[in-house]
């Protein structure tokens, strides 16, 4: 989730204090486009680099709160929920699957298969349990209590169920959009400036 505020504009709004109600509406008008702003910009350079489109993207992310004359604040909202392999190009082979994540690259994950996902139609790619377990300790290791604790969830699946699939997934749309999101805020800062001189101008006709 992304918040946007005055932030950037402070400068501005000390400088004109003299017509309060003005600036108020100009800030307000201001965040609230930021926000749009923001996650159009992101939007772009999320899919420059990956193979998701931008129908896609756009419908997993929205502006959850806008700004009002006493809250200067608006929120971008993003799906947390981690983005299915399948929502990515892929071809599926006799031993495994290829999947291209990231644009102009592509990984191949042996003896993974499509299959049909429980709800809804969709497919999605998984590994038998055993094999997902063999991946994830084959992949390079990230030391963290989260990853520590999948990998032991993955080796108790393993023994107890190996024949049962696991649905693979990528990065969610959160995660993509907070990265991008900090290489858009020189960028961002630009727009609001901009945004609330061109605001407190036509306000104060």
């Amino acid at each position: 989730m992304g918040t946007f505020t005055t932030k950037n504009i402070d400068v501005l709004v000390a400088k004109i204090k003299n017509k309060p109600k003005t600036v108020t509406k100009a800030a307000q008008n201001t965040v609230n486009r930021a926000a749009t702003f923001a996650m159009r910009e992101s939007i772009k350079l999320i899919t420059r680099e990956n193979n998701l489109s931008v129908a896609y993207l756009a419908g997993k992310m929205e502006v959850s709160a806008r700004a009002s004359r006493t809250n200067l604040r608006a929120k971008v909202k993003a799906q947390d929920r981690r983005t299915l392999l399948s929502r990515y190009p892929f071809s599926e082979t006799s031993d495994g699957v290829r999947v291209s994540v990231k644009r102009g690259s592509s990984k191949f994950i042996k003896n993974a298969k499509a299959i049909k996902l429980r709800s809804g139609n969709g497919v999605g790619i998984a590994l038998r349990n055993k094999d997902f377990y063999r991946y994830l300790k084959s992949t390079v290791p990230i030391k963290s209590t989260k990853r520590a604790a999948k990998t032991a969830e993955a080796l108790i699946k393993s023994v107890g169920k190996p024949r049962g699939w696991h649905v693979l997934h990528g990065a969610s749309v959160n995660q993509m959009f907070t990265e991008k999101r900090q290489e858009i805020a020189p960028q961002l800062n630009r727009f609001m400036t901009k945004n609330f001189l061109e605001e407190f101008k036509r306000l104060d006709k």
